[in-house]
């Protein structure tokens, strides 16, 4: 392999026996051969293992990991990587067949430090497009710290947000090596990873494509209850915020950003209680929300929430923990349907 084009592919999985094959099919198809597969499982084993080994390609590694996370899995294969470019993929979903040819020809075209893409959203019966808010242009590294990281931390009224994924960056790896995935967040840690990441690269082009496809279903982390998930959010924005003060980020815009973003940990809190089949424990546990809520102290009722949010503030601040399990146990079953 030629290891000055070298592409070091990292895909973290759990029990990936029921489609980890999709996605390792999806990166041997592609058009730009010279990649090598870094593929790392973590938790309890199934036969994925068997699966890996039917393919018989010399660049397919395999790692395991009997205790971790995804981050701690992601980091493994930062560690082994031997790339000139490192990109991120997640166990269940997918790529398009040219999603690395048309990245390294960018980098070529532009000398760029990353390549950022669209992601479709690939539901039961229908196929959700995202776009990103520019179109086939290079950001500097002024305009990825005024522009693109505000809006993936929170973007404002009629903002189109930017979703914090690694799955939609394609990166030298001199600047991927720099950082590690938070092992100690249970989720959004591609959020505080990307937000660090873009701190760093010199540019960025906005490929106005989608190259990666994400598949939803019912077993996907959207439809799993959490328990006490209010304490990971907290420390998740404690995270947050170390890193935008560490990065010179933490500006008058940003601090209003980060405080709409922190604000929704609570009613997404509520929502992944209302998943509690045990009626008492979810309201003991949104009671327990409520109480954090209350010794927040920040008044989020001045932020510019839509409705559903000011009222959940509302319906907190009078502790009335039954009509939130009621309001959110009926969003949380139509959220569903669309899945199921």
């Amino acid at each position: 392999m030629n290891q000055e084009k070298l592409i070091s592919i990292i895909i973290p999985f759990y029990k990936g026996e029921k489609y980890i094959n999709i996605a390792i099919d999806s990166v041997l198809k592609q058009t730009y051969k010279n990649f090598e597969l870094l593929l790392i499982e973590n938790g309890p084993k199934d036969r994925s293992k068997e699966i890996i080994d039917s393919y018989k390609d010399n660049r397919i590694k395999y790692f395991y990991l009997e205790q971790g996370n995804v981050s701690k899995a992601r980091n493994l294969g930062i560690q082994h990587a031997t790339g000139k470019y490192i990109y991120f993929m997640d166990g269940d979903d997918r790529i398009d067949e040219n999603c690395l040819f048309e990245c390294m020809s960018l980098m070529s075209c532009y000398n760029i430090d990353m390549v950022m893409f669209n992601i479709d959203k690939i539901k039961k019966d229908s196929i959700e497009k995202t776009s990103l808010p520019w179109k086939n242009e290079v950001l500097d590294s002024s305009r990825i710290r005024n522009e693109l990281i505000p809006k993936m931390i929170y973007p404002k009224k009629n903002e189109n947000s930017v979703m914090g994924s690694a799955c939609r960056l394609f990166t030298k790896s001199q600047y991927v090596k720099k950082l590690k995935f938070n092992e100690n967040i249970k989720f959004a840690e591609d959020l505080l990873f990307c937000i660090e990441l873009f701190s760093i690269i010199h540019n960025v082009y906005i490929f106005d494509k989608s190259l990666y496809f994400y598949i939803m279903n019912g077993e996907s982390t959207l439809n799993r209850y959490k328990k006490d998930i209010i304490y990971d959010s907290i420390k998740l924005h404690e995270e947050m915020k170390y890193i935008l003060e560490k990065r010179n980020l933490f500006n008058i815009d940003n601090s209003y950003r980060f405080y709409m973003n922190k604000g929704r940990m609570y009613p997404n809190a509520i929502s992944f209680s209302s998943r509690n089949i045990n009626k008492k424990n979810a309201k003991e546990e949104i009671s327990n929300i409520i109480k954090l809520y209350k010794e927040d102290k920040f008044n989020y009722y001045k932020l510019e929430y839509p409705f559903l949010i000011k009222l959940t503030f509302l319906l907190m601040d009078l502790k009335m923990k039954s009509l939130l399990l009621f309001l959110y146990r009926f969003k949380e079953n139509i959220r569903k349907r669309k899945y199921n």
